[in-house]
């Protein structure tokens, strides 16, 4: 892997685990509102920046809020097949799939998001996104080995 494909990978990780370990108990807005926040000040962004992660960070509530419903949906259908005579397995695999894909799509286009917000940032603006995940990832790491 290249330099510049791992610093875009680590600069899409980082703007992910902004919006993801922004609250647990927060509405997805208010997550996108930390996020946008939390990345305003540690990278110092400016406004054209801000503005534009501002946006990312809407579109990312609301595909976090559409996927929310179908886990939803997902999860009666997986109750309704435990409480059944038999569980009908490929109704559930039928199901995995589609929201295999669907992450997929979603993680794709959200690589491509990430480059284009990615290629707008200074190199000392990449330099503290790099330290910001690197904050995450040992939290993440921490947890994991407990």
């Amino acid at each position: 892997m290249t330099k510049p494909t791992r610093r875009l990978i680590t600069t899409a990780a980082a703007l992910v685990a902004l919006f993801l370990v922004s609250g647990c108990k927060m509405s997805p807005e208010e997550k996108a509102e930390k996020a946008t926040s939390i990345a305003t000040s540690k990278l110092d962004l400016d406004p054209t920046q801000e503005a534009e992660f501002q946006k990312l960070a809407q579109l990312a509530a609301a595909d976090y809020k559409a996927m929310r419903g179908e886990r939803k949906t997902m999860a009666a259908e997986i109750e309704k097949q435990i409480l059944s005579e038999k569980a009908d397995t490929t109704a559930i695999k039928s199901m995995l799939q589609a929201q295999s894909k669907k992450r997929d799509e979603l993680t794709t286009k959200w690589v491509d998001l990430t480059a284009g917000f990615h290629s707008k940032l200074k190199p000392e603006q990449k330099q503290k996104a790099l330290k910001l995940l690197k904050k995450f990832t040992d939290r993440w790491t921490d947890q994991d080995e407990k």
